[in-house]
């Protein structure tokens, strides 16, 4: 899978050795239907996660956690299409390094959504918009949650792959 970059979260990059960290695998996807893109909005925070998805289960391989974050935060079945790449962030707070491997696919099917309560909390609705609509409303929100902007600099620079292939 094509590396596409690294992202440091409150700490720079000449302190990683100095650390001890943990890790975590995590699975996104560029969501189409059509030439439409699912994203899901924070009406609280006011940030878009455009690349639905999340951890990796423990003995959970990673198109199994795919499938199974898309069904919960999507509501739907997929086809994986492609890869898209992979991006590691340090985020110093947290003492964590997540490594994200992201695909691109296409949904098949509606299921139901099935939101955890952190993300109900989080007032996430479900948007379908192009990918340059999408890119708009990323490049152009201002979150008022910290992590909501960093999950949203990632979300842009990992779109802005898309866009370029």
């Amino acid at each position: 899978m094509e590396f596409i970059k690294e992202f440091f979260w409150d700490i720079e990059a000449k302190e990683i050795t100095e650390r001890k960290w943990n890790a975590r695998r995590a699975v996104r996807a560029l969501v189409r239907d059509g030439d439409k893109i699912g994203v899901l909005k924070s009406t609280k925070y006011d940030f878009y996660k455009c690349l639905p998805g999340g951890g990796v289960d423990e003995n959970e391989n990673l198109i199994t956690a795919l499938r199974r974050e898309i069904r919960e935060e999507v509501g739907c079945e997929i086809n994986v299409a492609d890869e898209l790449g992979m991006c590691i962030e340090f985020i110093g707070d947290l003492n964590l390094i997540q490594v994200s491997y992201v695909y691109v696919v296409d949904k098949i099917k509606d299921t139901k959504q099935m939101l955890t309560e952190e993300e109900i909390n989080a007032g996430f609705v479900l948007e379908w918009h192009t990918p340059k609509e999408v890119f708009d409303l990323v490049k152009n929100a201002k979150t008022t949650d910290k992590r909501g902007g960093q999950q949203m600099l990632r979300e842009k620079t990992l779109l802005e792959h898309y866009l370029k292939k």
